[in-house]
């Protein structure tokens, strides 16, 4: 498969950053324009960036594996400072971050394994793109359609529906969690975490799209403490994921990852701030319609006859 470049350089070769882990030559504007980009829209809409900068690393040239291992990287900093942030104002759970944490481990190891068995059957590029396209158009969907029913029934002025939390098994292994006031098997939150840990290495997204969700729906614990929490959890699931994928995949390139941080620092204050002007269903609808746009450039990318058939990647 040969992917769309669409890396703007600069004019000035100065200002061109060679990628070693790459093996590619990017500005180091576009970069950061990138890292940029992606932090607004991580801090308007409310979920790590690694759903749009992995496929537009993807367009710019950049292998699949280096571009999810990369991004692994720039989520160890941007959920730092999350959680630094919400830990000040005491809303962290941190006895359920860290039982999300210990499944999270153990699903970035088996996410870093997969991406290891993609690239040595030199299927990354290929599945890697069909992975995102199904997981974000899926997601894209149901944010559509739960934007679209909330826009209706307001409308129609219909009180929205309470939704009651499920009712998980307290056995085996009983845990209480004082902060959120829940008493559960350590095992439920641990498998929960366990899928996170997943996304997070073969994927290179935050894995919060899924915990949010389930920590306020299913497991009913207060929203002001569900994404501290989430910051903790996946800072130490993604501390452990770069980890793996340095040493099992050999796939971080430390010069992508620190100019996307840089990048992404500021773009996350930007997005907190724009997001206090819009509303909340306004703000699902958006990341709705972008998260589409990408599906359908990623499956059109896929089905684009390539421009040689016989060139060389690197996995």
């Amino acid at each position: 498969m040969c992917l769309l470049n669409l890396s703007v350089t600069a004019e000035d070769p100065a200002m061109d950053l060679y990628l070693p882990v790459a093996h590619v030559t990017l500005g180091m504007g576009s970069l950061l324009a990138l890292g940029l980009g992606v932090g607004v829209l991580s801090g308007l809409f409310g979920v790590g960036g690694g759903f749009i900068s992995v496929p537009l690393l993807m367009f710019m040239g950049v292998p699949p594996a280096v571009a999810i291992a990369s991004q692994s990287a720039q989520l160890v900093g941007s959920n730092l400072t999350g959680y630094i942030a919400y830990a000040r104002r005491g809303e962290v759970d941190d006895a359920m971050a860290v039982v999300l944490a210990s499944g999270g481990l153990i699903g970035g190891m088996a996410g870093a394994l997969a991406l290891r068995v993609l690239r040595h059957y030199g299927w990354t590029e290929t599945a890697i793109p069909l992975i995102f396209i199904f997981v974000i158009g899926c997601v894209g969907l149901l944010m559509l359609f739960e934007s679209l029913r909330t826009v209706i029934k307001r409308g129609l002025a219909r009180r929205p529906r309470v939704i009651e939390p499920w009712n998980f098994p307290t056995r085996p292994f009983r845990t209480y969690f004082a902060a959120s006031h829940l008493s559960i098997s350590y095992l439920v939150p641990a498998g929960v975490g366990f899928i996170a840990g997943i996304f997070v290495a073969l994927m290179g997204v935050g894995g919060g799209f899924f915990l949010v969700p389930v920590l306020i729906y299913a497991f009913g614990m207060a929203p002001r403490l569900v994404t501290g929490t989430c910051f903790l959890a996946l800072l130490l699931t993604s501390m452990v994921s770069v980890m793996l994928h340095a040493v099992i995949n050999h796939a971080v390139d430390p010069v992508l990852a620190l100019v996307l941080l840089a990048g992404s620092l500021l773009g996350t204050q930007m997005g907190a701030r724009l997001s206090t002007a819009l509303r909340g269903e306004a703000t699902r609808l958006l990341m709705a319609l972008l998260l589409i746009a990408v599906a359908a450039m990623l499956a059109l990318q896929l089905m684009a006859p390539p421009d040689d058939l016989y060139a060389l990647t690197t996995p």
